[in-house]
């Protein structure tokens, strides 16, 4: 559903510059800004969304570009049948490039690189499965030009209006201006966890900034000045609390860090300091937990407890607030996680990996909880119960597969109630 304004487009752009500059100082990198002549001042659009997908190419152009630049162009042309101004934002940068055979897929939700480094690019697709469905949403188009080694130009082309300058809220833009000095870092190596917590933030105004392991949130909370940092206590190199106290022993003034746990964890003072944090928050998050975090009230944020039809309240509250092609998108990238990670406990019981089974039972857990699904939830933890004990692993495996197959199909029948447009790659399961 779009939300059209009027707006400034100058003031969008150096929304978008002042992003850019400050993401790219962290790594030393240049960056340009150019804006063609002739280009409208105001126009009619829903700004929102436009703002959402140019940020992700941003944030995806710094992270992926070790030296050199990155530069925002922005042009225009009118329509060639109505007239209408047409918009291309192009964001250019000098990073590792993409191959030629993954351009196709590179929009998908766990689109992986096969160039080299072979996992340079993993997890790319997520934010711009969500941009590319915001695209189209606005009418427009995604491209892309890229090589290896040559760097990428991602152009997002999109149709708008005249608008009218009497019209332009200023009140409205001013707040967006305001909220990019608001940057949350969310550590956490569970995609779809990643995704639903960059929603719920942008749609409360924040800039989200991710991070998969401790290493890269170290890295990024000493080079970058954050608001919070919200720290999985689950990280694939090193413990959430190990990161947060080494970030606390290296920053004079360092920002709030909040833990997030599927465990069972009491917060209390006495298990904040044994993680060297804040506070202790409990998956799924929710919009009210993170406004009250970031001293914002909620927009539209459903607090009631699940009821017996708690998969479409769940479904529901998330299109009221962050949109109804994300949560789209959440889903599918919910489902495929759900199909990869059966897979691999399979795989590592096949090895008798037990770690490995823990590791993914917890992982999907936390991803399953953003959706209700208290019983696939219990499942999980049953599993993941039984790999760290090393008992009935296999009892707790039996049936798995038909309960995952029995909440996809359950989501599947939510979304298609709230009008969800699932993509066909996740019709698989």
């Amino acid at each position: 559903m779009l939300s059209p304004t009027h707006f400034d487009v100058r003031e969008l752009m150096a929304q978008l510059a002042g992003y850019l500059r400050a993401n790219a100082a962290e790594k030393g990198l240049e960056t340009a800004i150019d804006m063609a002549p002739g280009v409208p001042p105001v126009l009619l659009g829903d700004v929102q969304k436009i703002r959402q997908i140019v940020v992700n190419l941003l944030s995806n152009a710094v992270k992926y570009t070790q030296a050199g630049s990155v530069a925002i162009i922005l042009d225009h042309a009118p329509d060639p049948a109505s007239g209408d101004p047409v918009i291309s934002f192009t964001i250019a940068d000098t990073g590792i490039g993409i191959p030629l055979n993954d351009h196709a897929r590179i929009f998908d939700a766990y689109a992986r690189g096969t160039g080299r480094p072979e996992n340079a690019i993993e997890g790319l697709g997520l934010g711009l499965s969500i941009s590319r469905r915001l695209t189209e949403a606005l009418g427009g188009s995604l491209s892309l030009e890229s090589a290896p080694g040559e760097g990428s130009r991602f152009t997002l082309t999109v149709p708008l209006k005249i608008g009218d300058p009497e019209r332009v809220s200023h009140q409205r833009e001013t707040a967006a201006v305001a909220s990019l000095d608001k940057r949350v870092l969310v550590v956490e190596d569970q995609a779809v966890n990643r995704m639903v917590a960059r929603g719920y933030l942008e749609r409360l105004g924040c800039t989200a900034v991710e991070a998969e392991t401790g290493a890269d949130a170290i890295r990024l909370a000493l080079d970058g000045a954050f608001d919070l940092v919200l720290m999985d206590i689950d990280l694939p190199d090193m413990s959430g609390g190990e990161a947060a106290g080494r970030i606390r022993a290296e920053l004079t003034h360092p920002p709030r860090i909040v833990a997030l746990t599927a465990h069972h964890m009491e917060d209390t003072a006495a298990r904040r300091a044994e993680l060297n944090v804040d506070r202790i928050l409990h998956k799924p998050l929710s919009p009210r937990s993170l406004a009250a975090l970031l001293g914002t009230e909620p927009g539209t944020a459903s607090e009631s407890e699940p009821g017996a039809d708690a998969i479409h309240e769940t479904l529901a509250a998330d299109v009221a607030d962050i949109g109804r092609e994300e949560t789209a998108a959440i889903v599918d990238a919910f489902i495929e996680e759900t199909e990869r990670a059966l897979a691999a406990m399979q795989a590592a019981f096949a090895s008798s990996d037990l770690d490995g089974i823990a590791r993914q039972a917890h992982r999907l857990k936390g991803a399953a909880s953003n959706f209700a699904l208290s019983d696939f939830c219990a499942a999980l933890g049953e599993i993941e119960a039984a790999a760290r004990n090393g008992s009935d692993v296999s009892g707790a495996l039996a049936g798995i597969d038909d309960k995952a197959a029995a909440v996809v199909a359950r989501l599947r029948d939510a979304a298609r109630g709230l009008d969800l447009q699932l993509s066909e790659s996740s019709a698989s399961m």
